[in-house]
């Protein structure tokens, strides 16, 4: 009877082909997993913002403003440099608090750049027109390295109640859209 010495070629080859199909596997679904990861913690960042923002207006009766920070970045207003919630007092600006991390891969897209809280009712008002919003403002938030991941829609209504809603699938178009 011979002593086993080592592996064979064979089963040396066999190892390696087993290792790369895991490999293969692996790689894209941790991509996915980070990407989905990152969406998912900016999206409840900016839904616990905007509830403490609302918060805050009624409590202290003032009118909050939360806006971009950067509004000119037409493709990532919201994301690219993050938010910030300030308060009028007189002639003054306050900034309350602002949010600066968002990853530069992760995109925030809404239809407005700014939002007013009612300090008397915490109604979402356009600070273009001075009104209640009159429909629900979507913040499309998704991850722009990985294709497969599932996007976030965090969702105001006009009376200042926030939601956020996963994406069910590909979310190519959701965040193409607004």
């Amino acid at each position: 009877m011979q002593k086993s010495l080592g592996f064979t070629l064979i089963e040396v080859m066999i190892t390696l082909a087993v290792a790369t199909i895991i490999m293969v596997i692996a790689i894209p679904a941790g991509k996915t997993m980070q990407a989905n990861a990152r969406i998912s913690s900016v999206a409840n960042e900016l839904a616990i913002d905007l509830k403490k923002t609302r918060a805050s207006a009624i409590t202290s009766r003032r009118n909050y403003t939360f806006l971009a920070i950067n509004p000119s970045v037409s493709a990532n207003p919201w994301g690219n440099s993050g938010w910030r919630v300030t308060q009028q007092l007189g002639s003054t600006t306050n900034t309350e608090f602002e949010n600066k991390n968002t990853p530069s891969s992760v995109t925030v897209k809404a239809t407005l750049t700014s939002i007013v809280f009612s300090a008397a009712t915490g109604m979402v008002l356009d600070t273009t027109t001075g009104n209640a919003i009159t429909n629900t403002l979507v913040f499309a938030v998704c991850d722009t390295k990985v294709n497969n991941e599932t996007g976030y829609d965090v969702m105001i209504n006009r009376f200042g109640q926030v939601q956020l809603i996963r994406h069910t699938g590909s979310n190519a178009a959701k965040c193409s859209s607004v």
